[in-house]
């Protein structure tokens, strides 16, 4: 009830366990200028890679799907195609 801020302290040794157990790693800041050191640090390992992919088919198999779903309405509506 309300907007109330309850601090919540960090517990270190179990994060600094994680990131080993995960082989991962574990950086502490406590203040801008050591967060800045850290994201300098950990930003030429973590990246992102861009792959082109054709979306046309999808397109394709919609359109294919409406006309059998027209055709087969049309059917049942008015016994024959079209």
């Amino acid at each position: 009830m309300g907007n109330r801020e309850t601090p919540v302290p960090v517990d270190g040794p179990a994060l600094r366990e994680l990131a080993r157990s995960t082989g991962g790693g574990f950086y502490e800041a406590a203040s801008g200028d050591e967060l800045r050191a850290v994201y300098d640090d950990i930003g030429s390992s973590v990246g992102y890679r861009t792959e082109r992919q054709e979306v046309w088919p999808w397109f394709v198999g919609i359109a294919l799907l409406g006309a059998v779903v027209a055709a087969g309405t049309s059917l049942f509506w008015f016994s024959r195609i079209l």
